[in-house]
């Protein structure tokens, strides 16, 4: 993400306080952030990933922390969509979806949580090929049974890759601060690094790109609170 947004001029998008005193990356409304995802995403999803994200709305609105859009930018591919929840809480929610075969986007699993709104808040969604896991702030909150066909998510050579919204015409703009990135690991291809948190391990993501090992900010998101 550090390198989509500083390659971005942009009135709209500014540095914020982040946690433990680091710099974090805010996104008003009227951003517009985005790149080729193959610069930042492999050609295809392995079956089992997950994605890790720190971040601080400043507003209620229904948005997506970040999507890969397919050419017609039509069909959120992959995404993380935040939206409104039953009561005082909010959704949110993974998307997944095959452009080929569907031409609206696919919520594959979504996760009741209380309002995130003006604190900051980490999140890991872990899928496997069976379920989706939900953590919040290093608790597991939920997990749900899935059927995601393809299991492994092929993306168009011509996707794109938007931070803080969905396009110009599905929008749903984010107003939010965030620090991290969304890595995704493989099993097989995966260096673990074990840590005890709040009761339960979990590995540290190390991704594959270009055959060079490539270790993105997901420690603190495993850190007790």
């Amino acid at each position: 993400m550090e390198a989509s947004v500083s390659s971005t001029d942009d009135n709209n998008l500014y540095i914020d306080d982040g946690l433990d005193g680091f710099p974090a990356f805010g996104f008003r409304p009227g951003s517009e952030v985005k790149q080729p995802h193959r610069l930042y995403l492999p050609e295809k999803l392995p079956a089992e990933f997950t994605l890790v994200a720190t971040f601080k709305p400043t507003s209620f609105r229904t948005s997506y922390l970040f999507a890969v859009l397919n050419p017609f930018e039509t069909v959120v591919q992959l995404g993380i969509r935040i939206s409104d929840g039953p009561g005082s809480n909010q959704n949110i929610s993974l998307v997944y979806t095959n452009s080929d075969e569907h031409s609206h986007s696919e919520e594959v699993a979504k996760f009741t949580v209380p309002k995130l709104t003006k604190k900051w808040s980490k999140i890991v969604i872990k899928v496997s090929t069976t379920d989706v896991t939900f953590y919040l702030n290093c608790h597991e909150m939920s997990r749900q049974r899935v059927t995601r066909i393809p299991q492994e998510l092929v993306f168009d050579t011509a996707s794109t890759l938007y931070i803080a919204q969905a396009g110009p015409h599905i929008q749903e703009r984010y107003d939010v601060s965030t620090m991290h990135t969304f890595p995704f690991c493989k099993k097989k291809k995966t260096k673990k690094r074990r840590k005890e948190t709040n009761g339960y391990r979990e590995c540290l993501c190390v991704a594959q790109r270009n055959e060079t090992s490539r270790t993105y900010c997901a420690s603190d998101a495993f850190h007790g609170n």
